[in-house]
């Protein structure tokens, strides 16, 4: 009996010295991780804004758009080439006046006349009709171009006469010249051929 009394008292000790060391285990784990715990936390801090100035904006001026102004055409003069018959002769030179640096152009139909000019820092331009025409109604046409590409057109019909009186003796004369210089020739030659 006093054995089994032994066992069981030395049983006893054990659990309650079991039950100790586990008490103490959870005890020391617990004090641990409340360290770790304390340890660990950082108190998070909110960083704060400041405030933010806006500049005030500046009112930008504003342009009021250029009007377009469109630019007027060249202008054109034509002085006058013929008499008071609208006849001309058969050969002559065109002047005139127009914007300063225009281009000049002049058409002369139905003879197919086609020339330039250019008009100088004065507007004062000129073109020599080198062709002669032919008689009969002709149009001259003048366009004047300035720097914009803006033209101005000037038109004038008249008419080349035929050759008056001196005109047709002159021609009568000059045939006549050419049947005696024939004639001649032909003198000449037929003395030549008797010869031989």
């Amino acid at each position: 009996m006093k054995k089994l009394l032994k066992k069981e008292y030395w049983l006893f000790v054990a659990l309650l010295i079991l039950g100790m060391g586990l008490v103490a285990g959870v005890f020391v784990t617990q004090q641990q991780d409340i360290r770790n715990r304390a340890v660990g936390f950082r108190p998070t801090v909110t960083p704060t804004r400041r405030p933010t100035t806006i500049p005030a904006a500046t009112a930008s001026p504003t342009l009021a758009p250029t009007p377009f102004v469109s630019p007027q055409p060249p202008t054109l003069t034509v002085i006058p080439f013929a008499n008071d018959k609208k006849e001309a002769p058969v050969s002559f030179t065109i002047t005139g006046s127009s914007s300063p640096n225009a281009q000049i152009t002049i058409e002369i139909s139905p003879d197919g006349i086609f020339g330039t000019a250019t008009a100088d820092e004065n507007g004062q331009w000129r073109y020599i009709i080198t062709q002669k025409l032919t008689p009969g109604a002709k149009q001259l046409r003048v366009t004047a171009t300035d720097i914009y590409g803006i033209t101005t057109t000037y038109t004038e019909d008249f008419t080349v006469a035929r050759g008056g009186i001196g005109a047709r003796i002159w021609t009568i004369l000059g045939l006549i010249a050419a049947i005696v210089v024939f004639i001649i020739i032909l003198r000449d030659f037929a003395r030549r051929l008797k010869k031989y």
